[in-house]
């Protein structure tokens, strides 16, 4: 976590220094590359699971302030001698407020998916579970030079896990990651 702390300072400090030529406007395209840190609560668990994911999102400004898009997501999981890998695909809608400093640009977001859960509890016990998901984000770009821009953004996310019986995880994370715009 301090770590992450650092590197936000060191990217602002950068963003603010290194005059941005990139400007986000209607018919602009995003390809997004995340890597997330988080706290997930499951349902009825006796210990919250600190989790890794990986992300890739494109995403299309339908305006200079509005971007719809589409997210894969990567995660894969080791609790006591339960591995558990999980793809997911969804979708998302963000908006983006306009500031004065043109190499800050904040935005809050809403998305939705679904994904594919592998479960290998040793012992030949494997299963696949389905999952549903729900998040709201909120973050900022910081435009380090024209066209790329480094990423940080919070979020909650809440998981339905379906296999006979739903599960639900809750999930409070930090994602960063570094945008190019085309």
């Amino acid at each position: 976590m301090h770590r992450i702390r650092l590197l936000s300072v060191l990217a602002l400090v950068l963003a603010l220094a290194v005059p941005a030529f990139a400007q986000i406007e209607q018919g602009t395209f995003e390809l997004n590359f995340m890597a997330a840190l988080s706290r997930n609560t499951v349902e009825d668990a006796d210990e919250d699971l600190d989790i890794g994911n990986v992300a890739v999102r494109g995403g299309f400004f339908l305006t200079p302030m509005l971007q719809v898009g589409g997210t894969i997501s990567l995660i894969a999981v080791t609790v006591d001698d339960v591995d558990a890998s999980v793809a997911a695909l969804g979708g998302f809608a963000a908006l983006h407020i306009p500031l004065q400093i043109d190499t800050l640009v904040p935005y809050v977001g809403a998305g939705a998916g679904m994904g594919r859960a592998s479960v290998d509890a040793g012992g030949g016990m494997d299963d696949d579970i389905d999952m549903f998901y729900w998040r709201v984000f909120g973050g900022v770009k910081i435009i380090i030079k024209d066209g790329v821009a480094l990423v940080l953004e919070p979020s909650y996310m809440q998981q339905t896990l379906s296999n006979g019986d739903d599960v639900d995880v809750t999930r409070l994370g930090i994602d960063a990651g570094f945008s190019i715009l085309l």
